[in-house]
């Protein structure tokens, strides 16, 4: 008996110990200025960020003196006017109107939340859209897709004052997420040329939770959205609201 006792006591240590090395070699997470990160494999990965550079936001080579070689998806949601990364940089790199990319402009992580353009052509090397990489976009209006894009990960376009009305893709997407444009009040129609795309989850392309009443103008209102996101304004929202239809059904 005492034997058995000792032979399971001996047993639950062993698993202790793998269970603490297990735990023991997940990533750390620190702070360095305005970055949040995490550490594995003697790598750093971003995974917050707190504030700004008047606007401006760098991303560093290095963190805590470990290379920096990945960011966490969704992580940028500050006033953000343009991105900047530098030439040496091996992972990252940005285009002349600071949008972020990975090295080879393949991926486009994240557009500049608060820059002012107002139209943005994304460029042909472009293969994949990061989740949430235009969420909350403000002033920009217009986009122009890449003919090599392959996917639109999911809420990629969520919730901005982008006026895709019609959406076209080409027979090069492969995939796109699930929400990936939910909540764009001036879309009504997409097309998906041949039709192999694979479209993810309940809410593929988006939601009809709202659109624009017939006969209300786009720059008004995308005016009127931007200065209630700015100041807040209550009546400023019952404005927006009268131009806003809300049907029930689904649209995909």
């Amino acid at each position: 008996m005492k034997r058995t006792k000792k032979i399971a006591l001996i047993a639950l240590a062993v698993m202790l110990m793998a269970v603490c090395f297990i735990f023991g070699a997940s990533a750390e997470s620190f702070e360095e200025g305005i970055f949040t990160y995490e550490v594995e494999n003697e790598k750093a990965t971003i995974i917050g960020i707190n504030g700004t550079d008047n606007g401006k936001l760098i991303v560093p080579d290095t963190l805590g003196g470990y290379e920096v070689v990945a960011i966490e998806r969704g992580v940028f949601r500050s006033a953000i006017t343009e991105f900047s990364v530098s030439e040496e940089n091996r992972y990252f790199s940005v285009d002349e109107f600071g949008v972020l990319f990975n090295k080879d402009k393949t991926e486009l992580i994240a557009y500049p939340v608060a820059n002012t353009r107002k139209t943005y052509k994304i460029p042909e090397s472009v293969e994949v859209i990061w989740n949430r990489s235009f969420r909350e976009v403000l002033f920009l209006r217009n986009i122009e897709l890449p003919e090599n894009l392959k996917e639109v990960e999911e809420y990629a376009f969520y919730s901005g004052v982008i006026f895709f009305e019609e959406l076209y893709f080409y027979d090069k997407v492969e995939k796109i997420g699930e929400a990936a444009f939910y909540s764009l009040p001036f879309l009504k129609k997409i097309y998906v040329e041949g039709m192999t795309t694979e479209i993810n989850g309940e809410r593929p392309l988006g939601f009809r939770e709202l659109y624009i009443k017939d006969g209300v103008d786009r720059d008004e209102f995308a005016d009127k959205y931007i200065e209630y996101c700015l100041t807040g304004n209550e009546e400023i929202l019952m404005e927006l609201e009268n131009c806003l239809e809300f049907p029930e059904e689904s649209y995909y």
